[in-house]
């Protein structure tokens, strides 16, 4: 997969960690709020990518989500 983690090659790993720290709720650029969505998670292998991008400093950038574990359902 050519996306990889693409988002290193802009961002320091302290901002990259600063991100997933926020739960992806913050710019990893410039902090805003203003994060947004702008497709449904694909599935690649073990790994779910999801294109997103701020409306404050229209950069965009790629979140990268693996299955950690789950959860039973009761029913």
């Amino acid at each position: 997969d050519k996306r990889g983690n693409t988002m290193n090659k802009y961002l320091t790993d302290e901002q990259v960690a600063e991100y997933v720290r926020n739960d992806g709720s913050l710019c990893p650029f410039c902090q805003s709020s203003d994060v947004e969505v702008d497709s449904p998670p694909e599935n690649n292998g073990p790994c779910f990518y999801q294109d997103c991008h701020c409306a404050t400093c229209d950069r965009a950038w790629t979140d990268e989500y693996t299955l950690t574990g789950i959860t039973p359902s009761n029913g």
